[in-house]
């Protein structure tokens, strides 16, 4: 499988709840089997525009995914979902096919309950 998370940054997340967010991808992804030959991870991360945290292509351990989510800081902005889709399918999943691999986007979208 290749898995992509795309990860909400935008300032719907306060400053403070960032390492709660960091923390929730780290729990996740090492519930998988995460290497090239069986599940494949990805990060996109969004706010106001989208970037590539993590591709496909990039070494694929549990230890190495970690350490991207780790380094990525809060940016805060507004919400653009659609970049992240976008550049999840043109930057990440293209790039990188693997004929017979599910492709699973997943969006991680945090909100405060100062918010709600």
């Amino acid at each position: 499988m290749d898995l992509v998370f795309l990860v909400d940054d935008s300032s719907s997340i306060r400053e403070a709840e960032w390492p709660e967010v960091q923390s929730f991808l780290t729990s996740v992804v090492s519930e998988f089997n995460v290497s090239r030959d069986a599940t494949r991870i990805g990060i996109v991360r969004y706010a106001s525009q989208a970037n590539v945290i993590y591709r496909l292509s990039s070494t694929q351990t549990v230890s190495s995914v970690g350490n991207a989510v780790r380094q990525m800081a809060h940016l805060g902005g507004s919400t653009n979902l659609a970049a992240a889709l976008r550049t999840a399918f043109q930057q990440v999943f293209l790039p990188a096919h693997r004929p017979g691999a599910a492709k699973v986007g997943l969006a991680v979208v945090f909100r405060s309950l100062a918010l709600l």
